[in-house]
């Protein structure tokens, strides 16, 4: 019997990502840790991010890999949406669904002690694990080889929602409530009677759009809560080079509402494999009423029940409206795993310090039901902040 031979080495230059090129796109499932776009990401952070692939080789062959990145990061603390401090971190960032090749549990072992002894080489104050699912094998090894004095995660995690879509309109439909049907056909009857033929859908779905989306997308993402989080849609050259690598591969789908010939609301998605990725949304504060996030998701469903494309991912967080729409979910959450020098040690006391605090005010928001509404009124204090007018004349949304 021939014994297996291991050994791991680590790529810090994407001009020696070709060796494993092959293995990496042929079984690559996630987009986040797609080839292409993953070279994007360390192009365009070349001054402060460099990749760090760990790859395990089984007699002189790789067979997995762990996609990462090193970067210099200023990491916030936060309570609720409210930044009260920065520092300087130097963090190993494994990208959700980059663990890829042959996925055993003892390959992931190896991957992970190999991970602790790196951390101290490079001098990384931490690492995340971006993405991990409840109750799956990548988590329990995480908690047996870190433990929890250096292992944290948020306990009741983040639900990730999808809709798996039916065969036809008619079919999703139908799956409704009747109130909820209802809701969806009287949303554009209501655009139709302020607006009449003064509002259309455009789709975006060729290179040659690919800025004309861009563009209509930021004229409405400017306006948003999310710009002053500084998350959803960016207008910078990551996030266009980002919409561009879809267009180039034909996987952009955006979504314009425009009322007027201004564009109010948008949404940014993208094929890969058979999943449409909504990516980025937002909408005119001003139009808030109105529901066009939600005319525009009618339409989404329209075009894709029945085609190749069989779930629409909704990307990460909770909201009211996933639950609403969505067929079911998983839960995940970031895993992150301090140093264990003393800055790490340090590092993961200001992080449950910071965690402790955000989960007491939740608690006490909840106990006292006004959670919602100050996520409400605190997201839109961040747009009153960027004077945006309001719109006089709005309808009233019974929902």
């Amino acid at each position: 019997m021939t014994m297996q031979e291991y050994k791991i080495k680590v790529i810090t230059s994407l001009a020696k990502m070709d060796v494993v090129r092959p293995l990496w796109e042929g079984t690559q499932w996630h987009p986040l840790a797609d080839y292409e776009f993953f070279n994007l990401i360390i192009h365009s952070r070349a001054e402060t991010v460099v990749p760090c692939v760990i790859v395990l080789y089984e007699n002189e062959k790789p067979v997995s890999l762990l996609v990462g990145r090193i970067e210099m990061e200023k990491s916030r603390m936060r309570f609720g949406y409210a930044t009260f401090g920065k520092i300087s971190v130097r963090q190993l960032v494994f990208i959700g669904g980059g663990f890829l090749g042959e996925k055993s549990e003892s390959h992931w072992l190896r991957i992970l002690a190999f991970v602790d002894r790196l951390m101290l080489e490079k001098k990384i104050d931490l690492a995340i694990f971006e993405q991990i699912r409840f109750g799956s094998p990548e988590l329990d090894a995480l908690k047996r080889v870190f433990n929890y004095a250096r292992c944290s995660l948020d306990k009741e995690g983040s639900k990730h929602w999808l809709l798996s879509l039916p065969s036809t309109w008619e079919a999703f439909l139908k799956s409704r409530k009747k109130k909820h049907r209802h809701e969806l056909s009287r949303y554009p009857k209501v655009l139709d009677k302020k607006f009449g033929e003064q509002w259309i859908i455009k789709r975006y779905d060729t290179q040659a759009l690919a800025m004309e989306f861009v563009e209509a997308a930021e004229a409405i993402a400017c306006k948003t809560y999310h710009r002053k989080l500084e998350v959803g849609f960016l207008y910078n050259e990551e996030y266009i080079q980002r919409v561009v690598l879809d267009a180039r591969h034909g996987r952009l789908r955006g979504y314009v509402l425009y009322i007027k010939g201004e564009p109010k609301a948008f949404y940014y998605g993208f094929v890969y494999k058979t999943t449409l990725h909504l990516a980025a949304t937002g909408f005119d504060p001003a139009y808030r009423t109105y529901e066009l996030g939600t005319i525009l998701l009618m339409r989404i469903f329209q075009d894709f029940c029945g085609t190749e494309v069989n779930v629409i991912d909704f990307g990460l967080g909770d909201a009211d409206y996933k639950r609403r729409l969505c067929s079911e979910y998983f839960v995940e959450s970031p895993v992150y795993v301090f140093s264990s020098s003393m800055r790490g040690r340090g590092l993961h006391i200001l992080h449950s310090i910071t965690k402790t605090f955000n989960k007491l005010g939740k608690s006490l928001l909840d106990k006292l039901q006004i959670t919602q509404y100050v996520k409400t009124r605190w997201k839109r204090r961040l747009v009153i902040q960027r004077e945006i007018p309001a719109l006089p004349d709005q309808v009233k949304n019974d929902d």
